[in-house]
């Protein structure tokens, strides 16, 4: 699949609502990095409202059992602890540009600012892929009104966009416009995808990576069922052991018509075969001897 990789190195960038959801796109961004492009992550908000599983459990309790030392700890400090959390997660996958531009959330709002903030990124880090949340679709199962920080990032790095890629008087950055736009989308049906990503062989990082996240409570056991039955379900649609999912925010101009190697292997093989490039060569014995004693 050559022809639908460009020679050159590419450098991508991440933009993201909180600090976990980057994880939706670390295999892919892991991928990049071990062929030798460049990547850098973004995350909009500081996170202060997400996930802080600690206070709400605390907030459950009677006002003269709660623990003082968890409701009134500072939100900075819980911050910190969920950017130190993400921070570890891309390490596992050589990421170590990690930027935190530290906007509130729930509800995250858009501002002027805030669009330039971003439209600044994109000039200074000149990304020719960039990877961000899933604006509101019409399409969808549901919709969202409002206050989604998910939707709103889309929304505000669209906008960014169009700043970033026109000049502007009075302003000394020089216009950029990436090449790709990609969506993360962990959530959209599987019939909607445009791109599933194999990210089989990081399976070991997915599910640390996962576990970094302590602020959300998440145990060894949580994050390999977390991995397994969400990525591994984008995988067995996919017929690779894990994937993830992405949704084009442009379309392809090529000058052939997109088939990869994992195309052309899936179709070639017989159900066997497609079993076995989701659950690994270690289970060959084990399908033959099935299907030869049918028992």
């Amino acid at each position: 699949m050559k022809w639908l990789q460009t020679t050159e190195k590419v450098q991508l960038l991440g933009i993201f609502a909180h600090p976990h959801d980057l994880t939706h796109a670390l295999g892919t961004m892991g991928n990049h990095i071990d062929n030798g492009d460049g990547v850098t992550v973004a995350i909009l908000t500081d996170g202060g409202g997400t996930h802080n599983e600690r206070l709400f459990e605390e907030l459950r309790k009677d006002a003269s059992e709660r623990d003082a030392g968890v409701t009134e700890q500072q939100r900075q400090e819980y911050t910190e602890q969920k950017y130190d959390e993400a921070r570890h997660a891309c390490s596992l996958f050589g990421i170590d540009d990690v930027r935190f531009m530290g906007y509130p959330d729930k509800p995250l709002r858009s501002s002027d600012e805030i669009v330039d903030a971003v439209a600044d990124l994109i000039c200074d880090v000149k990304p020719d892929v960039l990877i961000t949340e899933v604006p509101e679709k019409q399409t969808r199962s549901r919709t969202v009104s409002g206050g989604d920080d998910h939707t709103m990032t889309a929304a505000i790095v669209n906008n960014a966009l169009v700043v970033a890629s026109h000049p502007r008087q009075g302003q000394k950055r020089v216009p950029h416009k990436p090449a790709r736009i990609y969506y993360c989308a962990p959530s959209e049906p599987n019939d909607e995808i445009d791109v599933y990503v194999d990210i089989s062989k990081w399976e070991e990082q997915r599910i640390e990576a996962e576990m970094s996240y302590k602020s959300q409570g998440h145990t060894r056991a949580y994050a390999r069922q977390r991995i397994m039955r969400n990525y591994g379900h984008y995988g067995w649609c996919a017929g690779v052991n894990l994937a993830e999912k992405f949704l084009r925010g442009n379309a392809n101009v090529t000058s052939l018509l997109p088939v990869t190697d994992l195309d052309l292997r899936n179709s070639k093989g017989s159900g066997i075969d497609r079993a076995l490039s989701v659950m690994g060569d270690d289970y060959r014995k084990d399908v033959e001897e099935t299907i030869r004693t049918g028992s």
